[in-house]
């Protein structure tokens, strides 16, 4: 008797932790995402990136949502005055403190085979206070331990209301490209 009691609980100690282990399988998050978008005029480079991306993917829902503090972005190759323009003057960050995208996912990703998987996040994406409806191609990346979502788009200034000063259109574009790279595993905290 005592010995049954023993193979019920096991049993039931067993299927609880399959049912968390594949409860958090549902949820993928960031280990390690980078943002970044690049402005290309005539000779004019500026490109910035961020390292401090948040990502989640539900497998199950194929939900996708993304974020990014503006504060957090790095200009590469320009002076802190450029970060402090960019933000106080074209991004206003004191009222618009995050870049979000949420959106489902459509394509199909196995993610218990390794391979490349195109996709396509339909949603919307909010940029300084203003939400477009956006299609973004990409692609899925799974590996052994993790998956990697890639994704580069192009992003209209005006679609945002932001506006380029008189004194930087010889330099800006007014649309800039934007790349997301986000290696994410199974979520502990679903």
């Amino acid at each position: 008797m005592n010995i049954y009691k023993n193979k019920v609980l096991v049993s039931l100690f067993l299927s609880f932790f399959v049912f968390l282990f594949s409860s958090a399988q549902d949820e993928l998050k960031t280990l390690n995402g980078r943002i970044g978008f690049v402005s290309v005029k005539g000779m004019n480079l500026l490109e910035a990136y961020s390292e401090n991306m948040m990502l989640r993917y539900n497998t199950s829902s194929q939900t996708i949502s993304l974020k990014v503090q503006i504060t957090s972005f790095n200009f590469t190759n320009c002076s802190k005055s450029v970060e402090k323009v960019f933000n106080e003057v074209y991004m206003e960050s004191h009222k618009h403190h995050w870049a979000k995208f949420e959106g489902k996912v459509v394509g199909n990703i196995n993610f218990k085979e390794q391979g490349t998987y195109k996709v396509q996040a339909t949603g919307k994406l909010s940029i300084h206070g203003v939400e477009k409806e956006r299609k973004i191609d990409g692609e899925v990346l799974v590996t052994e331990r993790s998956c990697i979502f890639r994704a580069k788009f192009p992003v209209k200034l005006s679609d945002h209301n932001i506006r380029i000063l008189s004194e930087d259109l010889d330099r800006l574009a007014g649309e800039v490209e934007a790349n997301v790279y986000a290696e994410l595993t199974a979520s502990k905290n679903p």
